[in-house]
């Protein structure tokens, strides 16, 4: 894992983008920090019970972090299992492709069975969470590329256990963008250099943070 993250030259733990959407985010939905927050080198920069927000965003950007922030963070309204398969079903009613999907299999509800056994540690969570209400697009694109992969999944007669892996890798396969500067998807911005690298890597980067929660099999990955 560490020769892949010196390829990229991204720091999936702790990364500027990220800890500005998180602490953002949690201007406006409690966030907790379930255990104190260390930095690498041991000093303890946030205690167990404290909100985040906002403001702790300078104090944490100067430190590399003992482990990832979303590791031991309890939020309010996060993205758990039923959360993620009401936003899948509101897609297939509102969304040409995943009606289309669902009424190919008969209904919403067998499109998304596999969704139910999707394994959710609490730092993907957090990251889908973020995704919803910093990256909203972004969120909606993971969501209709889940249902697409579902759909051909079911359709190749693949497992329920099988489609829950490919719902997963089809979920989480741009966590990585969470990492970038947001002003990649600006159509004006020309995405040159340092950004140029993160963007080529983030597939890599979704892999890494992906294997880093020992809960998804090496296929998601």
């Amino acid at each position: 894992m560490t020769d892949l993250l010196a390829t990229t030259g991204i720091d999936i733990a702790d990364s500027p983008h990220y800890l500005r959407a998180l602490t953002d985010m949690a201007d406006q939905r409690a966030v907790v920090a379930g255990a104190a927050i260390y930095t690498d080198n041991g000093i303890k920069l946030v205690d167990k019970g404290a909100r985040i927000d906002s403001r702790l965003y300078d104090r944490l950007v100067q430190h590399k972090l003992r482990e990832p922030i979303d590791r031991h963070l309890s939020i309010d309204n996060p993205v758990d299992v039923p959360a993620l398969v009401a936003a899948a079903q509101a897609l297939t009613e509102q969304e040409v492709l995943p009606n289309m999907l669902a009424d190919a299999l008969g209904s919403a509800a067998r499109l998304l069975a596999p969704v139910r056994a999707l394994p959710l540690p609490a730092s993907m969570a957090c990251k889908l969470t973020v995704m919803r209400d910093q990256r909203p697009q972004l969120f909606k694109h993971s969501l209709q590329m889940m249902a697409v992969a579902l759909f051909l999944g079911i359709k190749s007669g693949l497992s329920e256990r099988d489609c829950s892996t490919l719902a997963a890798a089809a979920l989480l396969h741009d966590l990585g963008v969470l990492h970038m500067d947001p002003a990649w998807d600006d159509p004006y911005n020309k995405v040159v250099g340092v950004q140029r690298k993160h963007l080529v890597a983030h597939p890599i980067s979704a892999m890494l943070m992906i294997r880093d929660t020992q809960a998804y099999p090496r296929s998601a990955e």
